[in-house]
């Protein structure tokens, strides 16, 4: 199953933003982006910011 996700808040109902970091961290080493640098890309795609947001695909 494919979700979309718009907001912080859905997010931690399938998983807390930083396992979800954790783990692409791991599991895409050869592109070595720190735990930080993923979490704030994340946290880019869930701003409602102008010119910024857009939201994030989670396989289940």
């Amino acid at each position: 199953m494919i979700t979309a996700i718009y907001d912080k808040q859905t997010l931690e109902t399938y998983i807390p933003q930083h396992d979800l970091a954790s783990f692409l961290h791991e599991h895409l080493d050869k592109f070595t982006d720190a735990p930080s640098a993923i979490s704030k890309s994340i946290d880019y795609a869930f701003s409602r910011e102008s010119g910024k947001g857009g939201y994030l695909l989670l396989a289940l």
